[in-house]
């Protein structure tokens, strides 16, 4: 693990010295939608078989329990962080707006699938508009920033010591992006660059990356992606 500097984000003066706050960002177990079936809306996606078992292992790997489990209002993150939920019935649960980058307006997901959607997903990333929307109920690359920025700084405000956040594959890698290189202007220069960012980083479905939070210091330091839990088979994007 290694010290990144986290220009930008709001701090809480008043923590003792060297206080550090342990973040858990884990993706979602595999939902029909990664395993490659028709699906119908980004919020409505199930787990798979295999994702529940992940899910299980998930829960199983914990040391101690969290003080706070953060779920996003997809079902997919939610019915991950339901093993965790069940072994570890005196967390706090609350949900966030930390649902995954829905680029894409959602009458395209009405019965296709990640193949399907391939073309509109390229034609979405090449135009490189940070304010264009796709339709009604899709966001912007600059809403997702804003989203992805208040989740930052919701962790930094929190007050529980150890919190495991359920979420998704693009806003996880979003949330890093924006830690490891600090709040940029949002352009097509900014929006290019997390999608190299994005391309170049793989996060399986369960993966951990261990985020501690050093109030004092303004810094994170951020773990590689951690997916020990996981059998090879039961390893899947």
């Amino acid at each position: 693990m290694r010290f990144i500097p986290m220009p930008g984000v709001r701090r809480i003066l008043t923590i003792m010295e060297h206080h550090t706050k342990n973040v858990w960002l884990i993706r979602h177990a595999e939902s029909i939608g990664n395993a490659g079936l028709a699906t119908s809306q980004p919020d409505t996606i199930t787990l798979t078989e295999k994702g529940v078992e992940q899910a299980l292992r998930l829960a199983d790997s914990f040391m101690r329990p969290p003080a706070l489990i953060v779920t996003s209002p997809f079902i997919r993150t939610q019915q991950s962080a339901g093993p965790t939920i069940q072994r570890f019935p005196e967390a706090r649960q609350e949900q966030w707006q930390v649902q995954e980058f829905s680029y894409l307006s959602p009458a395209r997901y009405r019965d296709t699938t990640i193949t399907d959607r391939k073309p509109f997903v390229e034609k979405y990333w090449s135009r490189c508009d940070p304010h264009y929307i796709d339709g009604e109920g899709a966001e912007s690359f600059a809403d997702f920033i804003r989203r992805v920025q208040q989740a930052i700084d919701g962790l930094w405000s929190c007050q529980s010591e150890f919190v495991a956040v359920f979420g998704h594959g693009l806003f996880m890698r979003g949330m890093i992006w924006r830690m490891l290189f600090g709040a940029q202007p949002v352009n097509a220069s900014t929006m290019s660059s997390f999608r190299h960012f994005m391309a170049a980083t793989s996060m399986p479905n369960t993966a951990i990356i261990k985020v501690d939070l050093l109030a004092n210091l303004q810094e994170a330091r951020i773990s590689n992606v951690i997916t020990t839990h996981l059998t090879t088979e039961l390893i899947t994007h």
